[in-house]
């Protein structure tokens, strides 16, 4: 009997430190998309301005040039590949934790309303957040066993796809998702790796369509900053100079 305890103890103990490890390596090769997440799930810090919406943002708008010429305080809240279930859910967070910014930039496209059958575009980042309840229940409503990664982490990496695992790889080989002389600030992530493809823009124009949930996710995130007397239009002219 007391050899099978130390055996166990000594599985469940590799099994933490595998999690651990497994963790810090995931963390370290996407780190500005946690350090978003932190601030955007956690704090609470006050910004005069927030941008919101997928890749174009997330990777296309830099705060740094918007806040040198207006003096404002501002930050990147879009998610790469975000449709508008995770930019709403992104933006009631937000409100949710922080005071209410002056304006909000939301940038919507025919990829943010289509239906491709995902909550987050990457839940793999969500999986280190469950501490907050709101996440914690999406992720259940996902199917996704969120009590057993919060007993045993290292069980998380079992829902991990394979650009999520090969990432680890990644990170063990000292790369991150920040190329060296890419630039990170306030949210924006220049990674310089992505690009623009039309001929990718023409096949999903061709095959996806628009559906109802994501138009009313919309309509309800602009109720959502009204609510907050913040100004979805103030700054919308920047979107377009700053989006490149």
């Amino acid at each position: 009997m007391r050899k099978m305890f130390i055996i166990l103890l000594s599985v469940i103990v590799s099994l933490l430190l595998a999690g651990k490890l497994l963790d810090r390596c995931y963390k370290k090769f996407w780190w500005p998309f946690f350090d978003k997440l932190n601030v955007v799930i956690k704090d609470s810090t006050y910004y005069d301005g927030i941008y919101l919406g997928n890749s174009k943002v997330n990777f296309g708008i830099n705060p740094y040039y918007v806040d040198s010429v207006t003096s404002l305080k501002t930050y990147n809240a879009g998610m790469g590949g975000a449709q508008m279930t995770e930019i709403n859910f992104l933006l009631k967070r937000y409100l949710q934790k922080h005071p209410a910014p002056k304006f909000v930039v939301l940038s919507v496209d025919y990829s943010t309303l289509m239906n491709r059958g995902r909550f987050f575009q990457n839940p793999c980042y969500y999986f280190f957040f469950t501490g907050d309840s709101a996440v914690n229940s999406i992720l259940q409503d996902l199917h996704y066993h969120t009590m057993l990664y919060k007993i045993l982490p290292v069980l998380k990496y079992t829902a991990f796809d394979d650009f999520n695992k090969f990432s680890i790889a990644g990170s063990l080989q000292g790369n991150t998702i920040v190329q060296p002389g890419g630039v990170v600030y306030n949210g924006f992530i220049n990674n310089k790796t992505n690009s623009f493809n039309p001929a990718e823009l023409k096949n999903s124009s061709q095959t996806d369509t628009t559906y109802n949930t994501g138009l009313q996710l919309f309509e309800e995130s602009l109720r959502l900053i009204k609510e907050k007397n913040v100004t979805p239009e103030e700054l919308a002219g920047m979107q377009h100079h700053h989006a490149h």
